[in-house]
């Protein structure tokens, strides 16, 4: 198996499902997706992870990747791609676990502290709405009003308040 090439390896795999071929191509180059993975990502147990599925994925391709390839290169492609989509998914759950955790320090702080950290906030927003606008919002949530209350006060539709 030391003389075989990537391609001949792979076929055989491909077509004989033969393990020891594609241990012997994993072996090859384990090491440079590895790698690859491990400076995308700064993180050995990711590095790790994306090797693991960088193999696989050759695997469940191995009869689809043409005999002109030069596998290095498409392990190197895959591995990039699989260590930029696993960061992806990695910013997408610290951003849900962030909003989580927001979520719960609001819900846990005193109902006067969170207040009193987003009266300025609401202020200033108000302060931002023209007249007319902010005409509505007072009378809604300040007065308690509703859109009929408010369209009738402002000399506009049920709707045009709405949205106001």
């Amino acid at each position: 198996m030391e003389d075989a090439t990537d391609m001949d390896l792979l076929r055989q795999y491909a077509g004989q499902n033969s393990e020891t071929a594609f241990a012997a191509l994993v072996s090859r180059h384990l090491n440079l997706v590895y790698s690859a993975a491990l400076r995308k990502t700064g993180n050995p147990d990711a590095a790790e992870e994306i090797t693991q599925a960088v193999f696989v994925i050759l695997a469940q391709k191995a009869r689809r990747i043409p005999d002109k390839t030069i596998l290095p290169g498409w392990l190197y492609q895959t591995a990039r791609l699989t260590a930029s989509s696993f960061l992806k998914g990695e910013i997408r759950r610290a951003r849900r676990e962030q909003e989580a955790f927001m979520q719960t320090e609001l819900d846990s702080a005193a109902p006067d502290e969170t207040w009193a950290q987003f009266a300025p906030l609401l202020e200033d927003a108000m302060g931002q709405l023209d007249e007319k606008e902010r005409a509505a919002v007072v009378l809604r949530f300040f007065g308690g009003k509703s859109f009929a209350e408010v369209a009738t006060a402002s000399g506009v539709s049920e709707n045009a308040a709405k949205k106001q």
